[in-house]
């Protein structure tokens, strides 16, 4: 008897794993990063969760921004920026004045392409109040984005600072076609030939994935070449993994975030130098194709 009952059980197992389908088990496994899109024209701010292949929306909320209308240029022009912003610094009371509310998010406005765009300015939050009614205008911050406490409290444990995306869109029903499938898997083959490209150490092809705009780490394209080079000549052997990928459209520029492992070696086979953490590629289109304007690597984890 204890044997029919164990096979049973083997047997119960079985068909239980069979009822899962393949399908369903990669998209359970699928990486998945969770964010925030704005829409400035009916005042939405969407918690969202992207995936490699597009994203999802998990719940709306009202949001206040900037007092005057547009995309921010400069400083005090009360206008929330519009594009693809990180997350940079959690502040809870009492690093926090009280009008602010529980707790704010900042954002890394200028990033590289406002920065490019000679746009200037700082202090740009996702923030709560210490007044609710505010959340009643549509209008009412210095350009931040304004939500309740309790909803800030809610979005906190979804987001990441440092790696959760924030996309500002002037009007996102009519600007979401580029955010289909088709539109992010060429951004996609983009960044994968590109890496590809660098670790062949094949000089021509990687250089042309840059804009001739670029700028990083003080060095301007030319300079970037020259450092690339000279490394190219140093090692022997240099491996780009990426995992974790993921990217983003917007009508102004698109940005790739991605976990990135490289490792280059020396002649003797001895490792050169080995790092692993986030990177970020801001690209802006030239000639009819995205170039990276800018890169940003971050210790940290994705």
């Amino acid at each position: 008897m204890p044997r029919l009952k164990a096979l049973f059980l083997r047997l119960l197992l079985v068909a239980v794993f069979a009822a899962v389908s393949p399908f369903a088990l990669a998209q359970n496994s699928a990486p998945k990063l969770a964010g925030l899109i704005v829409d400035k024209k009916n005042n939405s701010l969407h918690l969202v969760t992207f995936t490699e292949a597009g994203y999802t929306v998990q719940k709306t909320f009202h949001t206040t921004l900037g007092l005057a209308a547009g995309d921010k240029e400069k400083e005090g022009d009360k206008k929330t920026p519009e594009g693809i912003y990180f997350f940079e610094e959690l502040k809870r009371p009492p690093r926090l004045l009280k009008k602010f509310g529980n707790l704010a998010l900042t954002m890394n406005f200028p990033n590289p392409w406002d920065r490019f765009m000679g746009k200037s300015g700082s202090g740009i939050w996702l923030h709560a109040t210490d007044e609710p009614k505010r959340l009643d205008k549509d209008f009412d911050s210095l350009g931040c984005v304004v939500v309740r406490n309790e909803e800030i409290e809610e979005l906190l444990p979804r987001l990441t600072y440092r790696t959760s995306p924030v996309l500002v869109f002037d009007d996102f029903e009519k600007r979401k076609e580029l955010l289909k499938p088709e539109r992010l898997a060429a951004l996609v083959a983009f960044v994968k030939g590109w890496a590809h490209n660098w670790s062949e150490k094949n000089m021509e092809n990687y250089i042309h994935s840059y804009h001739a705009g670029f700028s990083s780490n003080g060095k301007d394209r030319k300079q970037w070449r020259a450092y690339k080079g000279q490394l190219n000549q140093q090692y022997a052997s240099i491996s780009v993994k990426l995992t974790h990928l993921f990217v983003f459209a917007h009508p102004k520029y698109d940005v790739a975030i991605f976990k990135q492992v490289y490792e280059s070696r020396l002649k003797n086979g001895k490792v050169a130098k080995r790092t692993e953490g986030v990177k970020i590629l801001y690209l802006a289109n030239e000639d009819g194709a995205p170039k990276i304007l800018s890169e940003e690597f971050r210790d940290t984890q994705l």
